[in-house]
């Protein structure tokens, strides 16, 4: 597992949650809304260590839930995503008090300006960001809280647990030597989602989450996002992300599903001891071997028309010219040349392609293709067309360094440390529960 814990991949995963929020709902006259507003603020729902939890706060948090489930649930899965949404403020809580302790303080300007980066991710202004937040049911004061949360607690792990992670050079030379038996084994970058099933009368709501969760995902919803606010193991601070893995270090349970998935691809839910994961399949290779496929070439092309009433040797006879001609090319210079003299009915630069972006059966004859010749000819729908190799980046791997692999192993520990860390703060504070009730899914005004 690998450390994002930096403050802006923490943040904006966070962040995509809300500007995707999608809810149809009647509209309510300001004065109703307000009304209902004050009664949510008054209304507590839990108290950490004196510090108050509203029933505002917890409905704004499930706004951002229910965003990533597309906004109409089942009850049974308004009760998970009201029990998730209250055990992420109260960890928020902690996270703040613990902050506060070592007097780390977040500057309100610090905050902002993540605000605003966000925001100009989707190509608005920090103004036109509130607005839309605004509009769709999010107050801006509640995504500042949880940024500000985050950033905090950023701050106290690197400040305070950090200092006290001890990786030694045995450990760093077990990997590099780890790595280098392994070389040419496949292994697989995952990230995943793990949902409980603590009572077995509640695994068929469960159940249903996750077919829904699966479901945004498949649809586009990022996975980081929902991993940080559903999945319930050590990895969902991180996005779900469980780096790069050998099959022999995944579970047996769910070997099977990975045999069946490509890159990108994301799986159904997977019954394990304990309830359900959703896994994303990011990317897969071999340990320490190049990939050709993601190599990067610089192409231009030329496309020569054939008549749909030539017969086939005319066709034939046509192609064993062009070869001809394009097995004279030496330079990407003389493509425009060539063409004007061979008539080709188009020509022009394709820009940078990565190899994978074509079809499996033509990516050994491209990539064998030297720079400034042609690669073999392709028959298309009317006509041929010719490839030039321009350039071409293949990838190469570098062994890890010893630095790289320390540095790796450092934030797994940090990461595991912060974990528990959160988790002693959970169990030595006081958390009184106010609201008994189910509350009705919260809609955007």
């Amino acid at each position: 597992m690998k450390n994002g814990d930096t403050i802006m991949r923490r943040i904006f995963p966070s962040v995509l949650m809300a500007v995707a929020i999608l809810f149809v709902s009647p509209v309510q006259s300001p004065v109703k809304a307000q009304t209902k507003s004050i009664q949510d603020v008054q209304q507590i729902v839990a108290i950490v260590n004196d510090q108050v939890i509203s029933l505002y706060d917890l409905k704004q948090r499930m706004l951002m839930l229910l965003s990533a489930t597309g906004g109409q649930v089942s009850p049974q899965e308004q009760r998970y995503i009201q029990s998730q949404a209250l055990k992420t403020l109260i960890d928020e809580k902690l996270q703040l008090q613990e902050a506060a302790e070592y007097k780390v303080q977040m500057p309100q300007e610090d905050v902002e300006t993540a605000f605003r980066r966000i925001g100009e991710q989707y190509r608005m202004s920090a103004a036109e960001f509130e607005k839309y937040l605004t509009s769709i049911g999010v107050m801006k004061s509640s995504l500042l809280n949880q940024l500000r949360a985050n950033m905090a607690w950023d701050s106290v792990v690197n400040g305070l647990l950090r200092p006290q992670v001890s990786v030694t050079d045995e450990e760093v030379y077990a990997v590099l030597e780890r790595l280098n038996n392994n070389k040419g084994k496949d292994e697989y970058h995952l990230r995943e989602i793990f949902l409980p099933v603590t009572d077995e009368k509640k695994r068929q709501e469960t159940l249903q989450t996750a077919n829904r969760l699966v479901q945004q995902l498949r649809e586009g919803s990022p996975f980081q996002v929902l991993a940080r606010q559903f999945s319930q193991t050590s990895t969902s601070a991180v996005g779900g992300d469980l780096g790069w893995l050998m099959l022999d270090a995944i579970e047996a349970e769910l070997r099977p599903a990975l045999s069946k998935m490509n890159e990108a691809d994301i799986s159904d839910p997977i019954l394990v001891d304990g309830g359900y994961y959703i896994l994303e399949m990011v990317r897969k290779r071999q340990v320490m071997t190049p990939n050709s496929a993601n190599s990067i070439l610089d192409l231009k092309y030329m496309f020569f028309k054939v008549s749909d009433k030539a017969l086939p040797r005319e066709v034939e006879a046509l192609k064993d010219t062009l070869e001809k001609k394009l097995a004279a090319l030496k330079s990407c210079d003389d493509v425009e040349r060539l063409a004007e003299e061979m008539t080709a009915e188009s020509s022009g630069d394709l820009g940078k392609m990565r190899l994978s972006d074509f079809p499996g059966p033509l990516q050994s004859g491209i990539l064998a293709t030297e720079i400034g010749q042609a690669a073999p000819l392709l028959k298309e729908d009317g006509g041929f067309r010719a490839l030039i190799i321009c350039g071409k980046d293949v990838p190469e791997i570098k062994a890890p360094t010893f630095e790289s692999v320390q540095s790796a192993l450092t934030n797994e520990r940090v990461t595991v440390m912060a974990r528990r860390h959160l988790r002693d703060l959970r169990r030595d504070a006081i958390i009184d529960y106010r609201y008994k009730g189910r509350m009705m899914a919260p809609r955007a005004p």
